[in-house]
């Protein structure tokens, strides 16, 4: 009989960043316990269920800020993972019925600023590029 532990680690939540700590215990030679008190895995990109028939995921994200390392180490497209590139990358609804689409196109999100505000139109497509480039500089930290 021995007193070692069955588990050398625990792991609460088995969303996206738990499932991915997991991962990378066990791939260190860890025993690893993951809990959840759900019962589906995934968190805050899992579905929820709004009514017969409609599902939405919990928290509407994109996983762009999945690490391309993570997505190499733990070899996710061979179990399945194809990230798809969303044609919106956010809407923000008004209480009027109206909304703000920020889409991946910079002009059409530029178009569709100029029926609030001919200014941000204008200023959208630096704005845009700004972000890209930081975007891209900050892809290299983790490259």
């Amino acid at each position: 009989m021995t007193d070692r532990p069955r588990y050398d680690a625990a792991v609460i939540g088995a969303g996206h960043n738990g499932l991915v700590t997991a991962a990378y215990l066990a791939r260190g030679g860890y025993r690893v316990l993951v809990l959840e008190r759900r019962d589906k895995v995934g968190g805050i990109l899992a579905d929820i269920v709004l009514g017969p028939g409609l599902k939405a995921p919990a928290l509407t994200q994109t996983v762009g800020r999945l690490r391309p390392s993570v997505i190499r180490d733990l070899r996710l497209a061979a179990h399945g993972l194809e990230l798809i590139r969303p044609v919106v990358r956010l809407f923000a609804p008004q209480p009027d019925g109206d909304g703000v689409t920020l889409w991946a196109d910079p002009r059409r999100t530029a178009d569709g600023l100029r029926s609030l505000s001919e200014h941000d139109a204008a200023a959208f497509p630096a704005f845009d590029r700004r972000v890209r480039t930081i975007a891209s500089f900050l892809a290299y930290l983790d490259a």
